[in-house]
């Protein structure tokens, strides 16, 4: 089992990945925000994500030219009752896209 200090020493590969992989990780992302016409993006994470969704939001809120929002996984249905909504997930086999799916969600598909 690894420690914090292994995670902590791992952050410059991990960065240099990350950077080297960024138009693969970013365009699909990319591609479906434009294609939406969305103005508010919803960044939903707890713990390590949901400080890393803290961060990003005001780069995101500049770049995209709408309202970002962090929100904890909790909180979705209560903001999202009777909106329509998308969901999105950088990985298909993603917790939350697992979830999302089970529910009738589809990619390119609103829902209640």
């Amino acid at each position: 089992m690894c420690d914090m200090r292994f995670y902590i020493g791992r952050q410059p590969e991990a960065l240099r990945e990350a950077i080297a992989r960024r138009a693969e990780t970013c365009l699909p992302f990319a591609e479906q925000w434009c294609a939406s016409g969305a103005d508010r993006l919803y960044l939903v994470g707890s713990g390590t994500s949901g400080n890393a969704a803290r961060a990003a939001a005001p780069f995101l809120q500049r770049v995209l030219d709408a309202e970002v929002t962090p929100v904890s996984p909790t909180s979705l249905p209560a903001l999202l009752k009777g909106k329509p909504s998308s969901f999105s997930s950088p990985r298909a086999d993603s917790p939350p896209t697992r979830s999302a799916r089970s529910s009738g969600w589809r990619p390119g598909h609103g829902s209640r």
